[in-house]
């Protein structure tokens, strides 16, 4: 009788542990945790004590260390997990502007160089060696001046021997109700025989806002919060703002594109991670925290120091249920449970 096993995972990048908890609901056991944030770290580990945490840049981290660490030795591990920041090639961002240049990245305490990170997750997928590996990014990246980047991203990661898939998914189609553009690249070792008849298939339907937060109570701090911010100077067009619609319609100068009413019977927009920018259905409010953990598919009890914290963590965050999906996608093409 063959007895399924949970694949092993190390996870760079990892932020406060969105994709994390999409692979403990893919049933996998998350070895090592790092970022080199410490606040990301902090809320990584009250969210996964049985994790071990590993705070570090990555330009500093090799397979001697994470041996060390896990007692994963080249070769053994079943998947390498990644999420390089992906500000360099976002659309809302600089872009090219921004390549080679140190800045803060949301919700970090200090400047770091990011474009050239991906091709340092490469040097250690190359090092490690895994099974698999997924990595994750900004649709931009296959946009514009971008699209060079992606394909150095592609060409190193098929010269040190992994065959390659290419995704750009809505998380709203993988359980998610929120609309959230994101690629993925799946990477399978060429000795790890793949079951074609595997597919990513995305969910049988979409979950709406409404269904999101059935039965849901905002604490009263999270309401006070929310309504607040609808108190500043937006308030007159938040007032106006009929549902489905952004803000910069109605906006004098065209300005807050990101602010829109969300509908009820549709996924959220994407949840960023710079504001409060998503306007209730039918209240002259922002949402919560806790609609927007609803909306991510983070738990009703995943812990954030601070309303803010959460709302520029989760803004940051892949939504576990997306990772989830693409979780149990890797794990049954590259038979990882066997």
């Amino acid at each position: 009788m063959v007895v399924d096993k949970k694949p092993n995972v190390i996870s760079f990048f990892c932020g406060c542990g969105g994709s994390s908890l999409g692979y403990k609901r893919a049933e996998c056991n998350i070895l090592l945790a790092s970022d080199w944030e410490k606040k990301a770290l902090d809320i990584y580990k009250h969210n996964f004590p049985e994790t071990q945490i590993f705070q570090a840049d990555i330009r500093v981290v090799n397979l001697d260390v994470i041996t060390n660490l896990t007692g994963i030795k080249k070769g053994e591990l079943d998947i390498l997990d990644g999420s390089p920041p992906c500000t360099p090639f976002s659309t809302c961002g600089l872009r090219e502007q921004g390549w080679g240049k140190s800045y803060i990245h949301s919700a970090d305490t200090k400047p770091q160089k990011a474009d050239d990170l991906f091709f340092e997750f490469i040097r250690l997928i190359d090092e490690l060696k895994p099974k698999t590996f997924v990595a994750e990014n900004v649709s931009g990246l296959i946009k514009g001046t971008a699209k060079g980047y992606y394909k150095q991203i592609i060409q190193q990661m098929k010269d040190i021997g992994y065959n390659t898939q290419s995704f750009l998914l809505n998380a709203a189609d993988y359980e998610v109700p929120q609309r959230r553009e994101r690629v993925i690249i799946i990477g399978f070792r060429n000795d790890i025989k793949q079951d074609e008849s595997i597919v990513l298939k995305k969910f049988p339907y979409r979950i709406s806002f409404r269904k999101a937060v059935e039965g849901l109570k905002n604490s009263d701090d999270e309401l006070e919060h929310a309504r607040k911010l609808s108190r500043s100077f937006l308030k007159q067009y938040i007032s106006i703002l009929p549902m489905g619609k952004n803000l910069s319609r109605f906006h004098k100068k065209g300005h807050h594109f990101n602010t829109k009413r969300e509908s009820f019977d549709k996924p959220i927009s994407t949840i960023i991670a710079s504001s409060l920018s998503l306007v209730h259905p039918s209240e002259n409010r922002y949402l919560t925290l806790a609609e927007v953990k609803r909306c991510a598919t983070f738990s009703d009890d995943f812990w954030f120091p601070s309303i803010k914290a959460g709302c520029e963590r989760i803004g940051n965050s892949v939504p576990p249920n997306l990772m989830k999906h693409i979780a149990k996608y890797v794990i049954k093409r590259a038979n990882l449970d066997k």
